[in-house]
């Protein structure tokens, strides 16, 4: 393609260059979009229909002596025969004072499991809420929060006479304190790439109502498949104990039994029906599936919306191969270009595509992603090892285009789950750019920080349910310690939901700077700018390789040749890292400052002996 200033096309206007957008090229997709993955749609949909067909019975048909079961009935009874014991033995039927562990975990449930939910929720929307308005100030009162509340749920556990939950609080509440000491060296491009985050997401409003929608509807589902799988597990009959090979009759419907170890057993034993056995297993996968389903379908809906956003502008105004003549305005042409308002994507666009064309995609990144990554963060580990790394290299090479970056690629598009696997692998090496992670260190401090709080509210949930079960002996400590175990894993979900909103935005951020850079041009100086800054090893070898020139990003040419031709110069990416300007401030929240400028991209070649080191 011809760069001489004196080129005219046959449509009567001066261009410097023209731009030939690539049909292969990873930008979004705004076309229709065709279903894709619909075998992986039919198997969840099955999956779907089948726990609510079986569902119905177990639902029905509970068990109507589920009240009158008692400690002393299970260890006691001679018949095994609830109805019976309540006649003959009334006087030992003490259900009410004598439950069973699943009465009173069932009791417990009921009021701790959806007062964690409702809190999860309320307190998701109003930290997304103020996130968008404040995130450095929220950055800094999460961690300083989460540690207060581990330290102050340590000492109270402590004060009760719970030592094993305190030693947990304290010593997770340390780790806690310990990694973000560790990064608080790094608190400034932290502070700049969560504000970018923030600016996202209050350009696009209407995306953080849908997450809350999509997390509220999750929080539904997996309450109805936690319900259908409890009733399943708890659907069947009273018989006798099998493993007691003697049993003692003291008098009518009071005994006791031995087992071959001579220890002393209960002589009655609860029996799951066979059926509610396979259909409990069906809903615990239907229940870990729509789980990570729906935290595909916030990431999928984050990266389309914001996607949209980011490739607004068709020609960006700092692209090598912009359209420039005689009646194009300064600065017009792009998005992003002089700092200007990337514009909002559409939240119901991303919905139609995530609900519709790419559901299938989506299950099957639920089903197979977290898997997948295990499998190769494993395989890569243990190749270091001698005489194994030949054996795991075939899993690992498999195994190798997996990451969290998939559904993102998808979402941008529109292509099926490998095939986007396939593309946005090959984006970032072909950049040199970080293929499994931008940056390790926003992921850790959030996701550390939603594990303490997660953990500080099962510590108040233990301590509330041992002090309400202190007359209940038998039972108090395990079902005080179940019933913390589910408040945590449901508040963590909730947490990580919250906090992983905020990674969408980063990793959608990063992965539209890699298809920029791929491209030859800079749609968002602001995006390129933040992302540049991060201390990140493996994106120092990207720097490296735009100084020895092995990138595809924009020469210094460009700008010269459209200064020759009359048009109002720009910045080129090469003279805005190399300090000859600065690049656009996106201040305007909490105090948000520009990022300052890093060296880098010098414009002179690099010298013989460091050619010849290459």
């Amino acid at each position: 393609m011809s760069t001489d200033a004196s080129f005219e096309p046959n449509f009567g206007l001066s261009y410097v260059e023209a731009y030939v957008p690539d049909e292969n090229a990873f930008s979004y997709n705004k076309c229709k979009r065709p279903r894709r993955d619909a075998l992986w749609t039919l198997a969840y949909v099955s999956l779907a229909a089948i726990t609510l067909a079986g569902s119905i019975p177990v639902f029905l048909r509970t068990d109507r002596d589920t009240g009158l079961y008692s400690n002393r009935f299970f260890n006691n009874s001679t018949s095994c025969d609830v109805q019976r014991y309540q006649q003959v033995a009334w006087m030992y039927n003490d259900a009410e004072y004598d439950p069973t562990f699943m009465r009173r975990f069932k009791a417990e449930a009921t009021v701790w499991l959806p007062a964690t939910a409702g809190l999860a929720a309320l307190g998701s929307a109003a930290y997304l809420l103020l996130f968008s308005r404040f995130p450095r100030t929220l950055l800094g009162a999460l961690s300083l929060g989460s540690l207060v509340a581990g330290l102050g749920l340590s000492a109270l556990s402590f004060a009760a006479g719970a030592l094993p939950a305190g030693v947990v609080l304290v010593a997770c509440t340390a780790g806690a304190a310990g990694l973000f000491l560790w990064t608080g060296r790094w608190v400034r491009p932290l502070a700049e790439l969560m504000t970018l985050a923030a600016l996202s997401l209050q350009r696009n409003p209407r995306l953080v109502l849908a997450a809350l929608g999509i997390k509220l509807v999750g929080l539904l589902v997996l309450a109805y498949g936690f319900a259908a799988f409890f009733s399943a597990v708890n659907y069947g009959y009273v018989s006798q104990n099998w493993d007691a090979v003697q049993r003692f009759a003291v008098g009518d419907e009071n005994g006791f039994c031995i087992n071959a170890q001579r220890e002393r057993i209960p002589c009655c034993a609860f029996m799951t029906h066979a059926w509610a056995y396979a259909y409990a297993a069906a809903a615990a996968v239907f229940l870990l599936w729509s789980a990570a389903l729906v935290l595909q379908l916030r990431t999928f809906a984050a990266a389309d919306t914001l996607a949209q956003s980011y490739f607004a502008a068709a020609t960006p105004a700092y692209s090598t191969f912009t359209i420039i003549g005689p009646q194009t305005p300064a600065g017009a042409g792009g998005g992003g270009g002089g700092g200007a308002v990337a514009a909002s994507g559409s939240v119901r666009r991303a919905l139609r595509h995530c609900l519709a064309a790419s559901f299938g995609s989506l299950a099957l990144a639920a089903a197979a992603l977290a898997s997948l990554r295990a499998v190769r963060c494993t395989s890569g580990a243990l190749m270091r090892l001698r005489g194994v790394g030949r054996l795991l290299r075939p899993l690992a090479l498999l195994t190798a285009s997996f990451s969290r970056f998939v559904p993102i690629a998808a979402a941008i598009t529109g292509r099926p789950f490998l095939p986007a696997a396939r593309a946005v692998s090959e984006l970032l090496h072909r950049n040199h750019l970080p293929c499994y992670g931008l940056w390790w260190v926003p992921s850790g401090v959030l996701q550390a920080a939603a594990a303490l709080l997660a953990l500080a509210w099962s510590g108040l949930v233990f301590l509330l349910t041992f002090s309400s079960n202190k007359q209940y002996e038998p039972v108090v400590l395990p079902v005080s310690f179940a019933t913390a175990g589910a408040s945590f894993l449901l508040m963590l979900y909730g947490l990580l939901f919250t906090v992983g909103l905020q990674l969408d935005a980063v990793h959608t951020l990063y992965i539209c700077y890699a298809a920029d850079v791929d491209q030859q041009q800079v749609t968002r100086p602001d995006v390129h700018a933040v992302i540049r800054q991060v201390p990140s090893q493996a994106l120092q070898y990207h720097r490296n390789a735009l100084v020895y020139g092995t990138s595809s990003m924009p020469q210094p040419g460009a700008a010269a040749t459209a200064a020759a031709a009359g048009a109002t110069p720009t910045a080129t990416p090469d003279a805005v890292a190399g300090g000859m300007e600065q690049l656009p401030a996106f201040a305007g929240i909490d105090g948000a400052e520009a990022p300052s400028p890093l060296p880098g991209f010098p414009g002179s070649p690099p010298s013989r002996l460091k050619r010849r080191a290459l």
